[in-house]
């Protein structure tokens, strides 16, 4: 999800300001064609996932831009009953939920599409099987680096051990290492769109490519 970002709220300097352009700097080279193709290589690799393909509820968002195309995954686990939860951003760059029904979309705060089911309340992402997360860089073990505003980071912090935490890769965005905060929320599974990464945070990370059904 893109938007403008609030104040730098202690981010190292310069390093992870700087590692952030970088990557959104990389993303405005894809080309649409580009990121139509890896949104179908997320799809069949988010699908390889159980807590995903299988789950009661999946925390996604909606790719905006540059950022990883998350529609061929919502349609597939729309398809296959998985209740899908989608973001709207608060006034204080918190999340709030609402339910994926499609057609029931409108731009919301910062023009980010929103669905305009009732509000679930912030909590809702604790009640998920998985959350996929947005964001420019994340490590192999599962740090990663977000827009600023701490959206993801708080989300995050509200889920138990119950709930698988990915973040949605191009290939070229998974770093050896990226600096971090102590507020920093990090991941459990990496999803590009050839590979899923099980960081396993804090455990050696093991790389799966094996093909969906």
């Amino acid at each position: 999800m893109t938007g403008s970002r609030p104040p730098a709220d202690g981010d190292p300097v310069p390093a992870k300001p700087l590692l952030r352009t970088r990557m959104l700097a990389g993303r405005a080279h894809r080309s649409p064609d580009d990121v139509t193709r890896a949104g179908l290589g997320f799809r069949k690799q988010a699908l390889t996932l159980p807590e995903v393909a299988e789950g009661r509820r999946v925390a996604l968002f909606v790719g905006q831009g540059g950022e990883p195309d998350t529609q061929p995954l919502v349609d597939a686990l729309h398809s296959r009953g998985v209740a899908v939860l989608l973001p709207i951003l608060l006034g204080d760059f918190d999340l709030d939920w609402g339910l994926y029904v499609p057609g029931m979309r409108a731009p919301g705060r910062l023009g980010l599409l929103e669905p305009t089911t009732d509000p679930l309340g912030r909590s809702a992402v604790t009640a998920v099987t998985a959350v996929i997360c947005p964001g420019v860089a994340v490590d192999l073990s599962g740090n990663r680096i977000g827009r600023g505003g701490g959206s993801y980071d708080r989300a995050l912090a509200r889920c138990g051990l119950s709930v698988l935490r990915c973040q949605l890769a191009y290939d070229d965005e998974v770093l050896d290492s990226v600096p971090t905060l102590p507020h920093d929320e990090p991941i459990d599974v990496i999803i590009t769109p050839t590979a899923t990464v099980r960081t396993g945070r804090g455990r050696p990370p093991r790389r799966h490519t094996g093909a969906s059904n």
